[in-house]
């Protein structure tokens, strides 16, 4: 069985496209090969905070230089000192949930 999907508002995607729903679910877009673990996700994530945090300093530094401007500094440092807060909150609950596990009597 097909379905056939088609309208009349959105000529940029062709006349009629074709979605087979029996092999939705084997589509390499819902289906990865691995799924990272909460650790490789977690550093994953502190490593991009690295990035970001570099990148608004070297933003700073290229002020002096003449190679960025003020603006795209504190652009840059605004959104790393947002994901610090987002990332100490993150820290603080896993804490305090680790804390509530540990005190938690079987």
């Amino acid at each position: 069985m097909s379905i056939v999907l088609s309208s009349p508002f959105s000529p940029q995607l062709g006349a009629m496209s074709s979605v087979d729903p029996s092999n939705v679910f084997e589509s390499p877009v819902l289906r990865s090969a691995e799924t990272p673990s909460f650790s490789q996700t977690l550093a994953g994530a502190l490593d991009g905070l690295g990035v970001i945090t570099a990148r608004a300093d070297a933003l700073g530094a290229g002020i002096a230089a003449g190679r960025s401007t003020i603006a795209q500094a504190a652009i840059a440092r605004a959104k790393a000192d947002v994901l610090l807060e987002v990332a100490a909150v993150a820290a603080s609950r896993l804490s305090s949930d680790i804390n509530t596990l540990m005190q938690t009597q079987i």
